[in-house]
């Protein structure tokens, strides 16, 4: 380990240590897709109460994130991140895992809302549809 101010530095062939978060938590995804006659905010909710573990994944990065130093960083990356980790870690067969980009801006606002830790850490755009 290598450290910097007291930072866990990984070499390039290390696993980084959240990859033990994605092992139960996004097999079970249960996809919801956008139903045109509602609004972002009704499909995101929809969402949100059919895969709460997300919510758990991204709060867990974020606060990671915030404990090795950071004050701000975008939902778009930790989005890409988990992504990534399902694909290279996980067998999900016939299912595809699938997190509408419409909804980062919302499980930023939610994770800033719920988490105080996190409060300010992402720049926030005004909501387009409610």
């Amino acid at each position: 380990m290598n450290s910097a101010a007291g930072v866990r530095v990984l070499k390039s062939n290390q696993r980084p240590p959240q990859a033990d978060m994605f092992e139960d938590a996004l097999p079970k995804i249960k996809h919801a897709l956008p139903d045109p006659n509602r609004s972002t905010q009704e499909n995101f909710e929809q969402f949100h109460r059919l895969n709460p573990h997300l919510y758990v994944v991204f709060c867990r990065m974020a606060k990671d994130l915030v404990r090795a130093g950071r004050s701000r960083f975008g939902m778009a990356m930790l989005t890409e991140v988990v992504r990534w980790d399902y694909l290279t870690t996980t067998n999900h067969g016939e299912y595809d895992f699938k997190i509408n980009n419409n909804y980062q801006g919302r499980y930023a606002r939610l994770l800033m809302e719920q988490e105080p830790e996190l409060a300010g850490v992402f720049e926030l755009r005004k909501l387009r549809k409610a």
